[in-house]
């Protein structure tokens, strides 16, 4: 049985039953779920799952599609304006006029979402500085990597100072610094107090800053909780790693009573995989007291846990069958 998620008397975001059909596909299955005020969380999911979907739907550039969709308790169709005004959205793939130069293409996006101009001149310096591109507000976009029309796309998402980002892929086309920053960035707002829903592929830079995740299979929510859960629920709890010196003998130990498998990691590393039926202290001890009787001193002794990226592969794996679907807490 899936695990659901707490239920909030206001939530920022309540979508119950979202359904989107592409022709004769269905791209969105009954995905149900809702987001608090100030929540991080993370959407993930292979290609295809239905992310892009999702998040199109609730920054209301998808219209036509089944089920409800509140934000702040109002809907697109009576309060759009009003609710545009309080989300932004980054696209997967940001496509800025290449002529017009940074401070320009903040300054039409801004005037688009309604702000008045004394103030998007003040604001746009500082998104600017925020994202990484202080002083390139006179650089035309042509000039600019497509990891720093990224950042633009992110300042631009920032410019309205919204409640709700919903950002698509925003790790796209970064370096390891530019994703670094940028997840500097992000929890910098969420501690502003703004709710941030992203999707990404790069599971292990994003790790450390979700704190719940949305998992989307074949269009269908399969996992929706805190990151601290899933890897509880889908820990490693027979295997450890051992570091050790010398000359392993493999064979013998691999016939020890309880060991499933040994497997040489790295060198001088070993991975032990208690049998199903072995109680992993008990073996785990009678490995290490065979391998010092051997001679080998011991370097560490540790618990594997699996990357969120392992979990979420393995719930995603089309071999994979989930039951029981997330109950809907909406108001």
């Amino acid at each position: 049985m899936l695990e659901g998620v707490e239920c909030w008397s206001h939530p920022l975001v309540s979508a119950q039953g979202l359904t989107k059909r592409f022709g004769g596909t269905l791209a969105l299955d009954q995905v149900s779920f809702v987001l608090s005020p100030g929540e991080l969380v993370g959407f993930v999911g292979p290609n295809g799952a239905g992310k892009t979907t999702t998040l199109r739907i609730l920054a209301g550039m998808e219209t036509a599609f089944e089920g409800g969709l509140r934000l702040s308790g109002k809907g697109f169709a009576q309060d759009r304006r009003e609710i545009l005004a309080r989300i932004s959205y980054l696209p997967q793939d940001v496509a800025f006029a290449t002529w017009r130069t940074a401070g320009e293409t903040l300054l039409l996006f801004g005037r688009l979402s309604g702000i008045p101009d004394a103030a998007l001149r003040s604001q746009i310096p500082t998104v600017l500085r925020q994202v990484g591109l202080g002083g390139r507000e006179a650089s035309r976009v042509e000039t600019l990597s497509r990891g720093m029309r990224q950042r633009l796309g992110l300042a631009q998402a920032m410019l309205n100072q919204p409640n709700l980002m919903i950002l698509d892929e925003p790790f796209n086309h970064l370096d390891p610094a530019g994703r670094q920053h940028l997840k500097s960035v992000l929890a910098e707002l969420n501690e502003q107090g703004v709710a941030i829903l992203f999707s990404s592929h790069i599971l292990a830079d994003v790790e450390e800053l979700m704190r719940r995740v949305l998992i989307l299979k074949a269009g269908r929510l399969i996992y929706d909780g805190g990151v601290d859960a899933l890897r509880a629920g889908h820990g490693n709890a027979g295997v450890l790693d051992i570091g050790f010196t010398g000359i392993l003998a493999h064979a013998r130990l691999s016939a020890l009573n309880g060991v499933a498998r040994l497997e040489l990691t790295a060198p001088n590393v070993v991975r032990l995989h208690v049998a199903e039926e072995g109680d992993v202290l008990a073996v785990g001890t009678a490995l290490l007291g065979q391998m010092i009787a051997g001679g080998h001193a011991i370097r560490f002794v540790k618990p594997v846990v699996p990357t969120l990226e392992a979990i979420v592969g393995g719930l995603t794996d089309d071999s994979v069958e989930m039951e029981g679907a997330l109950p809907a807490c909406l108001s």
